[in-house]
C-alpha cells in the first residue's frame, strides 16, 4: 500500500513541474513579444518624427530637399546597419511624398500637399 502512494506522489510531482515549465515557457514568450512590440513602437515613433521635421523644413524653407539620412540618438553618425534612419523625399506638383526606412525596410509612409494661401 505504500508503493502505490509513493508513486502517486511523484507523478503529481512530475505533473506540477511539467504545468510550471509550460507556463513559464509561455510567460518567457509573451514578455519577448512585448519587447519587439516596444522596439518596432519606438522606431515607428523616431521615422514619425523624422516626417514631421521634414514636413515642418519644407514649410519653413520651400527649398527642394534631397534624400537624407539621419543620425542615432548619440549624434554619431553611423552606418546603415547600426541605426541610420533614411528619407527617401520624391516631390510631384505640390505633393510630397516621405518614405522613413530603417535597416532597409520602410517603416513610416507620408503624403504630404502643401497648399499655399493666394495673395491678393
Amino acid at each position: 500500500m505504500k508503493h502505490s502512494k509513493t508513486g502517486l506522489f511523484l507523478m503529481e510531482l512530475i505533473f506540477g513541474i511539467l504545468f510550471f515549465s509550460i507556463t513559464s515557457a509561455i510567460c518567457v514568450q509573451l514578455f519577448v513579444k512585448a519587447n519587439t512590440f516596444n522596439n518596432e513602437s519606438i522606431q515607428k515613433d523616431q521615422a514619425m518624427r523624422i516626417a514631421s521635421q521634414i514636413i515642418e523644413v519644407y514649410k519653413s524653407q520651400q527649398s527642394p530637399i534631397e534624400n537624407m539620412i539621419y543620425y542615432d540618438d548619440t549624434g554619431n553618425k553611423t552606418d546603415n546597419q547600426q541605426g541610420n534612419y533614411i528619407a527617401s523625399i520624391t516631390k510631384n506638383n505640390g505633393f510630397i511624398h516621405i518614405d522613413v526606412s530603417y535597416h532597409q525596410d520602410v517603416i513610416y509612409s507620408l503624403d504630404y500637399y502643401l497648399y499655399q494661401q493666394r495673395m491678393w
